[in-house]
């Protein structure tokens, strides 16, 4: 297997949660404090030219972390390579669960965590039978 570009995985990663979310490039750039032009060329990384060394541009950390924020992930989640049409399909779920969860008090996130694990205990219980 070929190493992954760090880029290509921004990228995509980007473009899934931009597609997700229904924003553009100049949306997205507005909300994130980010130029358009940015993030149309960490959406493109192989249409940017390589600098007199050779090396290949990349995101800028204060900018990805900032774009980051603006979808409502944390930084390093951009960076994970998609894995499995299943992994995705159960990314999709745990992107729309973690905005909302996000979005409740602490209070309301520790009870619906607790909940969570007292549902895990008992369907695992029932597996195990």
């Amino acid at each position: 297997m070929g190493k992954i570009s760090i880029n290509a995985v921004f990228a995509a990663n980007l473009r899934r949660r931009m597609d997700a979310a229904g924003l553009s490039q100049v949306s997205l750039g507005k909300r994130a404090g980010v130029a358009q032009r940015s993030v149309g060329n960490y959406l493109n990384p192989k249409e940017r030219e390589a600098g007199a060394k050779g090396k290949e541009p990349s995101a800028k950390l204060t900018e990805m972390a900032m774009i980051a924020d603006a979808l409502g992930v944390e930084p390093w989640e951009m960076l994970i390579p998609e894995a499995s049409e299943r992994d995705a399909s159960v990314e999709k779920f745990v992107l729309e669960l973690s905005a909302l969860f996000r979005g409740m008090p602490s209070k309301a996130q520790e009870a619906l965590l607790e909940q969570a694990r007292i549902l895990h205990k008992a369907t695992r219980s029932e597996e195990l039978q």
